[in-house]
């Protein structure tokens, strides 16, 4: 409904042109109805949409609540923040480290004319520094059948790119050696390959189910992408900056440390929470922005509230260093581990980002003011609530209610003789006049006014919401 009203091409043509603009831009949409705006986006927008959201728990409700409008057709990629503040000595869950390699593999691998992914992200993990694009690409191993490329290399390369030996391959970002067969395990891929050799050749190339280790599909060629971030095949550079460091104010146990790492990456071996090291990896400054295929679309979804965010874990990360510093924990010269808020804010200008909500009094609107409003409260009381729902169906307007007692709404509903079976999706948009119950959950909901559409929630008609991960389509 929301694509096929009048405004929505001039939005297009706006988001298109934003580049062009001279003012910030805002599309002015309340809360409710920002996952269902973003879903509309992500179906007519030709390249990758990238959502920011202020925290990691924001980013995470706002990909369930986007996923209720996409359903299963497109990709909605987690990219996740780090698993600890800024200079804490802890290393990363490895599901972190895997799953924020994936989206760099998927943003690497987009191509015009494929189906782009969404990537739902936070402030804290956009502003952690990461790989340049370049390094990534080249690092990623392009295997042939048929190649000549010995086991003891391939081993070796994988270890350098991240992976994480197994005993067996049943998670991302792992690999292991059996024999003449070499198993491993990419990121965002939905089964592990298999490598099999005969000599020094690549026999074949097979994708295979961990949990049965049958053969599913051969392959012709493979890309494996790095599993990490942090690559100890680009240790050596890494090695001589960590050698040359003025530990000087530096404890003991802190000088044994990077001797040690220093050591570990002029060898290219792993290292436990190499992560916290990446800068030393990478000198140039580096986020998720740069990574960008062009023409992606960046959605913030309060940009206040975003820059409020970075400052805050930038004040947060400065009192730990200063403390570690003092400590003995830190050289005094350790490079930033993350952006800090001028230079991240200016990249989110360069790439264009647009802000959902209404902005700050510079912004321009790309959307009328009163066009999405909150939706009518019915508090609970049900006989009053079930004569609003008939109410509104026979003044013209689409309702569609969704919510987890669609079954017992039903019910109530055929005491005033309306007859409404609940679905799980819908496949089209629902006509004029007509009351549509879904049986899933929503947040909050909104009245579109140019489409005369009203969603209503358990918030709206009970008061009370319970949320889960959302399976249903919405048009």
């Amino acid at each position: 409904i929301l694509r096929r009203s009048e405004v929505y091409p001039s939005l297009l043509a706006a988001l298109n042109a934003r580049q062009e603009s001279a003012d910030p831009l805002a599309i002015g949409a309340i809360r409710a109805a920002w996952p269902a705006l973003v879903g509309a986006l992500c179906q007519d927008w030709p390249a990758p949409v990238v959502l920011v959201a202020a925290n990691p728990e924001e980013a995470r409700r706002l990909r369930d609540e986007v996923g209720l409008w996409l359903g299963s057709g497109r990709p909605i990629l987690a990219h996740p923040a780090p698993d600890h503040l800024f200079y804490e000595p802890d290393a990363w869950a490895r599901d972190t480290v895997v799953e924020r390699a994936g989206v760099l593999d998927s943003l690497a691998r987009f191509r015009t004319g494929h189906l782009p992914p969404l990537v739902v992200t936070s402030a804290w993990a956009t502003m952690a520094r990461t790989v340049p694009p370049l390094v990534f690409r080249r690092a990623t191993l392009h295997l042939t059948s048929g190649e000549l490329h010995p086991q003891h290399e391939l081993l070796v390369r994988l270890v350098g790119l991240g992976y994480e030996l197994a005993a067996a391959v049943e998670e991302p970002g792992t690999f292991c050696q059996r024999g003449s067969v070499v198993d491993v395990y990419p990121p965002n891929w939905p089964q592990p390959l298999r490598i099999d050799y005969f000599g020094d050749e690549i026999d074949s190339l097979r994708l295979f189910d961990p949990a049965t280790q049958r053969s599913l599909e051969r392959l012709q060629e493979a890309m494996v992408a790095p599993a990490a971030e942090a690559m100890p095949a680009y240790g050596a550079a890494a090695a001589h900056v960590l050698r040359n460091a003025d530990l000087s104010g530096c404890d003991e146990g802190t000088q044994a440390t990077y001797a040690q790492l220093a050591d570990a990456l002029s060898e290219g071996r792993g290292w436990q929470g190499l992560e916290r090291y990446l800068a030393y990896l990478y000198p140039r400054p580096t986020t998720l922005l740069d990574h960008l295929p062009q023409g992606s679309l960046v959605l913030l979804p309060d940009q206040a509230a975003t820059g409020d965010a970075v400052m805050r874990l930038e004040n947060q990360a400065q009192a730990l260093r200063a403390e570690m510093v003092a400590a003995g924990k830190l050289p005094g010269d350790a490079p930033l581990p993350y952006v800090p808020w001028q230079p991240l804010s200016a990249a989110l200008r360069s790439a264009g980002a647009v802000e959902l909500g209404l902005g700050t009094g510079e912004s321009v609107a790309l959307l009328p003011e009163d066009l999405f409003q909150p939706a009518p409260r019915l508090g609970g009381h049900l006989r009053d609530m079930m004569g609003a729902l008939a109410e509104m169906r026979l003044d013209g307007r689409r309702v569609v209610a969704v919510t987890r007692q669609a079954s017992r709404v039903s019910e109530m509903l055929k005491e005033l003789d309306i007859y409404v079976s609940p679905v799980h999706a819908l496949e089209q948009p629902p006509a004029a006049g007509t009351l549509t119950l879904v049986d899933d959950a929503a947040s909050e909901g909104w009245a579109f006014l140019p489409g005369r559409t009203v969603l209503l929630t358990d918030a709206e008609l009970f008061g009370w919401v319970r949320l889960r991960r959302q399976a249903c389509l919405l048009y």
